[in-house]
């Protein structure tokens, strides 16, 4: 499989899917506020080294993500979506350009669509 969309917050299965799909390269996925779509998110990244795009509708801190983004995206990684489910973005100019420092730290260097909605 290398696309696969979930619908819902689901640890045990989401980290079933997971493990199943190393191949994966495109996920849609929900990211609400708390420590185990944290950690799903981690494995995802972890376990996914083939993934070029993820899509994330969140209601969590935007910054964490991106932080967790920037620390274990494979090298293959080059499009994020984020969709923002509250009325406004949580996230500061100051944060949006320490995470294209560490993008740009990143080797290989790669190009990255970023696309934020809200």
């Amino acid at each position: 499989m290398e696309e696969l969309c979930v619908d819902y917050s689901d640890e045990p299965l989401n980290l079933v899917l997971i493990r199943l799909c190393p191949n994966l390269k495109s996920l849609s996925t929900i990211v609400l506020n708390d420590d185990i779509d944290m950690k799903v998110l981690k494995g995802t990244l972890t376990h996914c080294q083939r993934l070029e795009s993820i899509k994330i509708l969140n209601r969590s801190n935007e910054r964490e993500i991106l932080e967790i983004i920037v620390e274990y995206l494979p090298k293959s990684f080059r499009e994020l979506e984020l969709y923002h489910v509250e009325s406004d973005s949580r996230l500061t100019t100051e944060e949006l350009e320490s995470f294209f420092m560490k993008w740009g730290n990143r080797v290989p260097r790669k190009s990255l669509l970023l696309l934020l909605r809200i």
